[in-house]
């Protein structure tokens, strides 16, 4: 693929303490946060459940600069960011969101964004499996181009009607190359070390489009 969307929104609160600016060689201002997101749902037994999901988020350049400024454990944060998954020889995930707009807010915030929309190239994808709960479970591994970096590849999981519709649509291609667009919530899996914090981000889709990738593609 030449083009490729990439692009996740978050709304949610500071929670790193330290959050000064640091420097490439080059130069070039770099900060470094983490945030929290969460999600509130009634369950089928009518009881309130929640999760939190928390994300590094890199700053750079005059970016990095205006945020540091104001950047407060405690404070809302409204972020764009594209999801990068480094190239390294370490077994230990640390996929890293690099924000392209960020914006503080002034205080704590209790409304929550967390969304993602991705298009890319459909690497491979698993056989229908079951969650714990019985319902139907996709995941799909998902090439992310960039004209600018090497290809980073997140993963996708999707569950019940969602995960069946995916699945006939990529069999019905019989094999053939295709692009999925993806529309979801980013969840995260975050480690600490004593570095900081290693993290490992997929997609939870709540929707997916299959399209053959034509030949001249």
């Amino acid at each position: 693929m030449q083009t490729s969307d990439n692009h996740i929104v978050l709304l949610g609160n500071i929670v790193s303490k330290d959050n000064q600016l640091k420097y490439f060689a080059s130069g070039q201002a770099i900060l470094e946060l983490e945030i929290i997101t969460k999600r509130k749902w009634r369950n089928a037994q009518g009881e309130f459940q929640e999760i939190s999901h928390y994300f590094g988020i890199t700053l750079v350049g005059d970016l990095a600069q205006q945020i540091a400024k104001d950047a407060k454990a405690g404070l809302g944060i409204y972020i764009h960011a594209l999801y990068r998954q480094p190239r390294t020889n370490s077994p230990v995930n640390n996929d890293r969101l690099e924000a392209s707009f960020a914006k503080i807010i002034t205080k704590p915030t209790s409304l929550h964004w967390n969304q993602a929309h991705v298009v890319g190239r459909v690497v491979e994808f698993s056989d229908m499996a079951q969650t714990i709960s019985g319902q139907d479970l996709l995941s799909l591994k998902i090439e992310l181009p960039s004209l600018t970096t090497e290809p980073s590849f997140i993963e996708v999981k999707i569950k019940g009607s969602a995960a069946k519709f995916t699945f006939g649509q990529l069999n019905d291609l019989n094999g053939s190359q295709a692009d999925a667009f993806i529309e979801g919530s980013l969840a995260s899996q975050s480690k600490k070390t004593d570095k900081g914090f290693n993290h490992h981000y997929w997609i939870d889709a709540k929707t997916c489009l299959i399209d053959k990738v034509t030949v001249d593609d």
